[in-house]
C-alpha cells in the first residue's frame, strides 16, 4: 500500500502523538518519595494495616513509623464504597497481598502517601500463600442476573445441571453452556438443594416457612412438601439409609425425611447452631455446629449422637467435606482456618490458614485438594495427599462475594456465585445490584 508523502507524514504525527501519552509508572515504595506530585501506580506488598472507624491504613512495612514506609490511605468516603462491593474490612481484606493503586503521590509528616478513593483504584496482583506455576484460574463467567439472594449450590454431574438456590425459588442451569434450563418456584428462603439419583427425587430446605420441597429430577415439579425443624438451612442425602436430612438453625436440630415416602421419621438434638453436614455413606453423618466450634457425628438409621469433637484451633466451623476413602473431614472456619479432622477418631490432622469469609468446603478425591470458598474473593486450595503434609497450593483470585461454591465430580472445575453490590448505608449490608449475578468456573 502506497501512503504517498502527506500519509506518511501524518501517520509519523499519530505516532508522535501518542507517544506523549505515557500510562502511569508502575514504581515501588523505594521511588515513592522521588515522584511526589506525580500520576503514578505503586505497586507494594501490604505488609501491616489498621482499620479504624472512619479510615483505614495499608502500609509497605510492618512498622508505619519505619522511614521507608508507604502508606495507602482510604478516607470515610471511600471505605463506604468498599463496603458497598462487600469489603468491609480492606485492612484484614488486603493485609499479606500484593496490590497495585493508581494515583497521585503526596506527602504527609514527610512521608510518602497514596490514596485509594475506592476498590476500582486498587487491585491485588498477586497473593502471598501463592507459588509460582499455580495453574487455577477463572475459567468463565455466566452472567445469569435474576432476583434473590443465594446460599448453597448444587450439581448433578451426570444431569449436567447446577441447582441455584435464589431466595424464593431454585433457578437450574446447564453446566456446560451457562443456560438456564428450569426453575423451582415457591421455595421460600431457600438455602440448599439435594438429589436421590437412586429414588429420582431432589429435595430443597426452604427457611422461610420452615418445609422441604420434594421434586421429580426429570421434570423439576414439586411432588410432595413437608414441615420439618424450625429455619432448615443446609440440607444432606444419605445414599445408605436413604433419609434426607435437614439441619435447622433456630430448633438447633436435624429432622430425618425418609427419602422415599417423604414421611417425617425423627429428629436429632444437635446442642447448637448446625451448619454443613456430610455423610460417609455408610451410615454416619457429620455435621459443623458453628456456635460451638464443633463437629457433631450421628447415627443416620439409629438418630443417636455419638461424637462431638472440638475443631481447635478453628473457630466457628462453617463448610465441611469429607474424603471417603481415607475417612478426613475437611473443616473451613470463620476465623480463617481449614482444620482437618480423622471421621473415626475426631484427631486434629492438620490446620492451614484460609481467605476471609469462608462459607463452603468441598473435596476433590480425584486430585486429593480440599478448596474453601471464602467472601473476600479468593478460593483458597488446599494439597492434602493421604498421608501428608498438607499446605496450601494456591488462593485463587476469583471475585467478592464468591463464598458459596459447588464441585464437577466428571470436570472437576469449581463453580460459584457472586454479584455486584452497591454502597452500605450506616448499619446495613451493601444491597445486591439487580441484574448482576453470576456464576463463576474455576479450572485448570
Amino acid at each position: 500500500m502506497r501512503l504517498g508523502v502527506f500519509g506518511i507524514l501524518f501517520f509519523l504525527l499519530c505516532l508522535s502523538l501518542a507517544g506523549g501519552q505515557e500510562p502511569p509508572k508502575v514504581i515501588r515504595p523505594a521511588d515513592a518519595a522521588k515522584k511526589v506530585n506525580e500520576e503514578v501506580t505503586l505497586q507494594m506488598e501490604v505488609k501491616s494495616a489498621v482499620l479504624r472507624a472512619k479510615d483505614c491504613f495499608l502500609n509497605s512495612e510492618k512498622d508505619f513509623k519505619d522511614a521507608e514506609n508507604v502508606t495507602i490511605f482510604i478516607d470515610k468516603e471511600a471505605l463506604a464504597k468498599f463496603n458497598g462491593a462487600r469489603i468491609e474490612d480492606p485492612a484484614a481484606y488486603f493485609k499479606g497481598k500484593t496490590v497495585q493503586v493508581k494515583g497521585t503521590v503526596t506527602l504527609y509528616r514527610d512521608r510518602p502517601e497514596m490514596k485509594a478513593t475506592g476498590p476500582d483504584a486498587i487491585k491485588v496482583v498477586a497473593m502471598q500463600a501463592q507459588p509460582p506455576g499455580s495453574s487455577f484460574k477463572v475459567l468463565k463467567k455466566y452472567e445469569l442476573g435474576g432476583e434473590g439472594s443465594w446460599d448453597y449450590l448444587t450439581i448433578d454431574a451426570d444431569a449436567r445441571r447446577l441447582y441455584i438456590t435464589r431466595g424464593s425459588h431454585v433457578m437450574v442451569m446447564d453446566v456446560d453452556n451457562g443456560k438456564i434450563v428450569g426453575d423451582i418456584p415457591k421455595t421460600m428462603g431457600v438455602h440448599g438443594v439435594v438429589l436421590a439419583p437412586k429414588l429420582k427425587r431432589g429435595f430443597t430446605s426452604n427457611g422461610g416457612d420452615s418445609t422441604v420441597t420434594i421434586f421429580d429430577m426429570t421434570t423439576l415439579k414439586e411432588t410432595a412438601r413437608v414441615k420439618v425443624g424450625d429455619s432448615p438451612d443446609a440440607i444432606l442425602y444419605d445414599p445408605a439409609t436413604d433419609r434426607v436430612f435437614t439441619f435447622n438453625a433456630k430448633s438447633k436440630d436435624a429432622t430425618a425425611i425418609a427419602g422415599d415416602t417423604g414421611a417425617v421419621v425423627g429428629t436429632v438434638k444437635l446442642g447448637g447452631r448446625p451448619e454443613a453436614g456430610v455423610s460417609d455413606e455408610k451410615g454416619m453423618v457429620y455435621v459443623n455446629v458453628q456456635d460451638k466450634h464443633e463437629v457433631v457425628a450421628f447415627d443416620a438409621k439409629e438418630l443417636v449422637v455419638k461424637s462431638r469433637w472440638s475443631v481447635a484451633p478453628g473457630e466457628l466451623p462453617t463448610g465441611l467435606g469429607i474424603d471417603l476413602a481415607k475417612r478426613r473431614l475437611f473443616v473451613s472456619c470463620r476465623n480463617d482456618k481449614m482444620v482437618v479432622l480423622g471421621a473415626d477418631t475426631g484427631k486434629i490432622l492438620g490446620s492451614l490458614p484460609i481467605g476471609k469469609g469462608t462459607d463452603a468446603c468441598v473435596f476433590d478425591a480425584n486430585a486429593n485438594l480440599a478448596f474453601s470458598s471464602n467472601k473476600d474473593g479468593t478460593l483458597t486450595v488446599v494439597e492434602a495427599p493421604a498421608t501428608g503434609p498438607y499446605r496450601v497450593l494456591a488462593n485463587v483470585l476469583t471475585q467478592v462475594g464468591a463464598k458459596t461454591m459447588a464441585l464437577d465430580a466428571k470436570t472437576q472445575n469449581i463453580y460459584l456465585a457472586t454479584a455486584q453490590f452497591g454502597e452500605a448505608k450506616a448499619g446495613q449490608k451493601a444491597a445486591l445490584v439487580p441484574g448482576t449475578f453470576t456464576i463463576l468456573v474455576v479450572g485448570k
